[in-house]
């Protein structure tokens, strides 16, 4: 993937309990449009919360957008792999992250 926030961050996502790795939607689901693979940003991660609400609010506040379409968001509540708090179901863990994007 050409991610930075993937390459920079791989431990802000979900998980795969067998290689430590993040989890390749298509271990769990058909995976993806185009242009895979895909994975999916951990809600549960404080630091995924973080940057959710960094970037939002810089999108908000400093570009003046108002209007934000989240497409495909059941992606966040994808079953499967390991969370950051493995705790959290993945509507917990998905909510915990829009959260993060309202603040």
């Amino acid at each position: 993937s050409n991610s930075r926030i993937l390459r920079d961050h791989p431990d802000w996502f979900l998980m795969d309990p067998e290689s430590g790795q993040p989890l390749n939607s298509e271990m769990v689901s058909f995976g993806g449009w185009r242009q895979g693979p895909w994975y999916v940003l951990d809600g549960s991660h404080p630091e995924a919360q973080a940057h959710f609400t960094h970037l939002f609010a810089f999108m908000r506040h400093q570009l003046g957008l108002r209007y934000f379409k989240l497409d495909a968001l059941f992606w966040g509540m994808l079953h499967g792999g390991e969370r950051w708090n493995s705790s959290s179901t993945s509507v917990e863990a998905f909510r915990q992250g829009m959260r993060a994007i309202l603040h």
